[in-house]
């Protein structure tokens, strides 16, 4: 069986629901499809087996997960993960030692948190949780478990940083920091994320970033490695060792064409966006904040992902918004089609990493995981 088959099959699944939901007016059945919606998530992300990549290091650390006394005796400055995440799985671990179920209750709070954030700005539950699994969704799930949690979080906070209310927007996202330190970087946006920022400035930045990624200007690496020699020359000898590894792919991508893709349909239709709903700037200036360092970053692979992938939200919202831009039912038409075909598509090149696995049925155990884990590692890279 194809490794990305079950999340085609994902996709399609919820392409069909969002079709179904949209010609349905009764709202008793759009509730049972949304029903669906949460109840198939957790199936399919909350009984994974070992997926991806990040089970490795968190796997070994839950199953010798300290005892609760660790978490007085033990000075905050020694634990190795976030408190939140450490208070989490310590007191979990104590109470119920199952992975199976660490990772459910996982996806259960996952799933919690999108739906709270879809209902509050996606046009459609189905269609928004397609785009999800499409536009980084998928591997936020698996690969970044902690991360997850902060990243919904900070999704779950817009609502206070559009009604400028500062309180519970930095409460929610100092929750969201102690389960994964990049929430800190949530904090200063809610002093401009929300401003109308003028269309021509995005797409100046926009095209800087498209052209430092086509020539592969190194702005990061010459940066880090100037500051670096000023601070020390042998410490910058270290830092040049290390900067030459985990570097970008190649360059007229797919992905790179639906860079260019989301950016210009973003930057030609702004206004129009803007009309959506209140404060739909957040999300139309977190996309260019997702493109610019994507694109900025992209020497380091890993890196330009885990910072970019911050404002994956956007693409969640912005890409189903885009359907209401087009006056002409033809341009609707053909736009849903490339919505659903790019998610088919994006889907289709799952790497081996994340061959799936369901606990319901006969999987790899641990130690057979693990020789598939060393196996396959460098597949995808």
């Amino acid at each position: 069986m194809p490794v990305s088959l079950p999340y085609v099959v994902m996709v399609l699944f919820y392409a069909a629901l969002a079709f179904v939901a949209h010609y349905k007016s009764d709202e008793t059945i759009r509730l049972r499809i949304d029903g669906i919606c949460i109840l198939v998530f957790l199936f399919f992300f909350g009984l994974r087996g070992f997926v991806g990549y990040d089970w490795s290091s968190y796997y070994p650390e839950f199953t010798h997960s300290p005892e609760l006394s660790y978490l007085f005796a033990t000075p905050l400055r020694f634990w190795r993960w976030e408190p939140g995440y450490t208070i989490f799985f310590v007191i979990f671990h104590s109470i119920c030692p199952s992975w199976p179920a660490f990772v459910l209750t996982f996806a259960v709070i996952d799933i919690i948190l999108l739906v709270r954030f879809f209902r509050k700005f996606s046009i459609s539950l189905p269609l928004g949780l397609m785009v999800f699994m499409a536009m980084y969704g998928t591997s936020m799930v698996i690969d970044t478990m902690r991360n997850s949690v902060s990243i919904l979080l900070f999704a779950n906070a817009l609502p206070y940083l559009i009604e400028r209310k500062p309180l519970p927007y930095f409460l929610l996202c100092l929750l969201g920091a102690s389960f994964h330190a990049s929430g800190l970087l949530y904090l200063p946006l809610y002093f401009f994320l929300h401003r109308k920022i003028n269309k021509w400035v995005l797409l100046g930045l926009f095209f800087a970033a498209c052209v430092v990624y086509v020539f592969k200007i190194p702005v990061v690496k010459s940066t880090v490695s100037l500051i670096a020699g000023i601070i020390s020359p042998s410490f910058k000898q270290k830092i040049d060792e290390y900067l030459t590894f985990d570097v970008g792919g190649a360059i007229l991508s797919i992905g790179f064409l639906e860079r260019l893709f989301s950016g210009i349909m973003t930057f030609l239709f702004i206004d129009r966006l803007r009309d959506v709903r209140k404060g739909n700037d957040v999300f139309i200036n977190s996309l260019f904040l997702l493109l610019i360092l994507n694109m900025t970053l992209s020497e380091f692979r890993t890196i330009s992902m885990r910072i970019s992938g911050l404002f994956a939200f956007s693409y969640w919202i912005i890409w189903p918004d885009l359907i209401q831009c087009f006056r002409y039912h033809g341009n609707k038409v053909l736009y849903v089609i490339f919505l659903f075909a790019y998610s088919i598509l994006k889907v289709s090149t799952t790497g081996s990493m994340l061959k799936y696995e369901n606990v319901l049925f006969p999987h790899m155990n641990y130690n057979e995981r693990l020789i598939y884990f060393s196996r396959h590692f460098y597949d995808d890279k």
